[in-house]
């Protein structure tokens, strides 16, 4: 018998998120098939991956002072909606001199319901534009502004999981908040 192979052996360099075991059989074009399907997930792994950068760069790019966090919820609204999620915003805003109130964003289900949180605004100035650089798989600023990543990352990989939740036995609600910093 052939020892199993953790599917991590052909993505050394990629996360991977359904790392489980595959054992060769002994039909070497059916062996030849499965690894063929596991380079195929690694495809979709990667434009996911491409995908969560672009979403990422661009909440960067969207200015959230605290109180002036307007912008940045209006785009995480309209991300929601465009994925299928019932959106609302509550009355926070005029409680904490903000622009805007919490966002909430349910995704439609019965299962038991999980939440995820993350605040929307950021400790730049309103009248600095973020620049970044992209550089060894890393974002760093370019040290003329702040990079936004606290908690723009958080925020990103939320936007992220809604079309991806079917795997999991509970409904996400979401929550972005104002103000943190």
């Amino acid at each position: 018998q052939r020892p199993h192979l953790k599917a991590g052996v052909f993505c050394q360099n990629l996360v991977f998120p359904s790392c489980h075991l595959i054992q060769p059989p002994m039909n070497f074009l059916a062996f030849v098939r499965e690894i063929v399907t596991k380079k195929l997930e690694l495809i979709v792994v990667a434009k996911f991956y491409q995908k969560m950068r672009v979403l990422f760069e661009h909440l960067i790019k969207i200015p959230s002072p605290s109180g002036h966090e307007k912008a940045v919820a209006f785009f995480i609204k309209s991300f929601l909606e465009s994925v299928g999620l019932s959106v609302a915003f509550d009355n926070a805003g005029k409680i904490n001199d903000s622009d805007t109130g919490n966002l909430m964003a349910k995704l439609p289900g019965s299962k038991p319901v999980v939440l995820l949180v993350a605040h929307m605004d950021t400790v730049q100035k309103p009248e600095d534009i973020i620049e970044f650089v992209f550089q060894n798989g890393i974002y760093k600023s370019t040290g003329k502004t702040i990079l936004g990543a606290d908690n723009k990352s958080g925020v990103t990989i939320l936007l992220c999981l809604p079309k991806n939740w079917h795997f999991t036995p509970n409904t996400p609600q979401f929550i972005s908040y104002l103000p943190q910093e």
